[in-house]
């Protein structure tokens, strides 16, 4: 039932990072470049984790890790699109 709940909120956050990254561009016609430290949850960081979690059979702590770094990097995104859109 945890892996279950990790899935899920892996996948939100894979779905947000996307997103957000996209509407960024939509609205401000540039590529999202964050002015301070940004966590690099990029489709291939998913899939290293993912990969790393299968061999070291900790598939539950990757997904956790996944979806607590998605999330964060989505919640930033969207303070940052937020903050700009004030301006």
């Amino acid at each position: 039932m945890v892996l279950l709940d990790y899935s899920f909120l892996a996948a939100f956050a894979s779905f947000i990072v996307a997103y957000t990254g996209d509407k960024y561009v939509a609205v401000y016609r540039r590529t999202y470049a964050p002015s301070s430290f940004s966590i690099p949850i990029t489709r291939d960081m998913r899939l290293f984790l993912i990969f790393l979690g299968g061999v070291f059979n900790a598939l539950a702590i990757s997904l956790a890790l996944i979806a607590v770094l998605g999330n964060a990097e989505g919640l930033g995104r969207i303070i940052s699109l937020r903050s700009a859109e004030q301006d």
